[in-house]
């Protein structure tokens, strides 16, 4: 990423988790960190750069902020401009990855942020959950993509938003609405 201040994320170990804390990994531990809890450290871009991975089929390309710099002084040369970079790219079949992103469209269409999300301008697929914000309580938010074929497009948006559920989702669905 071309941000210098970018954190590291953290996947935990059983190894780690032994030589931290002086105590076994349990079914517990996995459960927790399958779905993001526990020891688990991500950031709002990690989160994001993931749900671009499942929009893209399983390509993990290196985010950037910039598409191009331009010069206005040279009549707005372009000046450097950033090519996509493939980071990685995954062996998972493109079966699975249809079923994920259907299943992802599903929480928009007829899951848990259907009424706040749902719209018939853009097709949003996503995934609602909750994260742990340091120094504050649990924070919902929504993970997202969405496509637009005709262009080729595709964004992926992370969207963290305070304490109440619904009045989270409908400020999510607003900014949603205004980048789309």
């Amino acid at each position: 990423m071309d941000l210098p201040a970018q954190s590291d994320g953290f996947v935990p170990t059983a190894q780690w988790k032994e030589r931290r804390f002086h105590e076994k990994w349990l079914g517990g531990d996995t459960m927790n960190m399958s779905i993001g809890q526990g020891y688990t450290l991500v950031t709002p871009l990690h989160v994001a750069n993931m749900m671009a991975m499942v929009c893209n089929s399983g390509k993990i390309y290196k985010p950037h902020l910039l598409k191009e710099v331009r010069d206005p002084a040279a009549g707005n040369a372009v000046i450097q401009k950033v090519e996509p970079e493939v980071l990685h790219e995954s062996t998972v079949s493109p079966e699975v990855w249809k079923e994920v992103q259907a299943d992802l469209r599903y929480t928009i269409t007829d899951g848990t942020a259907i009424y706040p999300m749902h719209n018939k301008t853009v097709q949003i697929a996503g995934k609602t959950g909750t994260a742990a914000v340091a120094g504050y309580s649990t924070t919902t938010k929504l993970d997202g993509f969405l496509q637009l074929p005709i262009q080729s497009f595709s964004m992926a948006i992370t969207t963290f938003v305070g304490q109440n559920y619904g009045a989270d989702q409908r400020s999510s669905r607003k900014m949603w609405n205004v980048l789309c």
